[in-house]
């Protein structure tokens, strides 16, 4: 990234980050004793998330062998939730906006059992049942989706310009000597 500039990244989700460097401090190293409890609660956190990782490839491997989601569930009272059907981008019912669930429950085919964890929760999920899309309703839409997608981004290149112009004021106002004329602004 540029010294005090502006940046942008695109993440792996199709999400644009706009980015700008406020302040450069030398980097230092803490004191064990100031970061130990931290560093020991990060350490519990990691090694839970990986145990919960475990139990859901296991419980997964479990029901791929025939035994019942539902009955592993009980055994540890764990709440069997069924979504019903749900659109690829769309929330996934009783759980929300989840990429990952999404991405592997559209890989699955009928009666198949994968996981998926969304930095906090592990699932193990089983797809029972798949509607085709309406291609119909989709080509009659297209247009619609379209626009609503070019109106989005136009947004989010407007919004990122508007804080690139700011950033560049400020640094200009900064480096010498800006006289505004408000009558020439609107």
């Amino acid at each position: 990234m540029p010294e005090l500039g502006v940046d942008t990244q695109h993440g792996q989700d199709g999400t644009h980050y706009i980015f700008q460097t406020a302040a450069i401090r030398p980097s230092t190293i803490q004191a064990f004793s100031a970061v130990k409890d931290r560093v020991t609660q990060d350490l519990r956190a990691q090694k839970s998330m990986e145990l919960a990782r475990q139990q859901a490839e296991e419980w997964a491997t479990q029901v791929r062998a025939g035994t019942p989601l539902a009955e592993l569930a009980a055994a540890q009272s764990v709440q069997v939730v069924e979504t019903g059907l749900f659109k690829r981008r769309d929330p996934v019912p009783q759980l929300g906006q989840q990429t990952a669930f999404s991405r592997v429950a559209f890989g699955l085919q009928v009666g198949a059992v994968g996981t998926a964890h969304d930095g906090a929760r592990h699932f193990v999920l089983q797809v029972t049942e798949r509607q085709q899309a309406d291609m119909q309703a989709y080509v009659a839409d297209k247009a619609e989706y379209r626009q609503k997608l070019i109106d989005r981004k136009r947004q989010q290149v407007g919004a990122g310009f508007q804080q690139f112009l700011h950033a560049e004021y400020q640094k200009l106002r900064q480096q010498g000597d800006i006289v505004v004329n408000r009558e020439y602004v609107f």
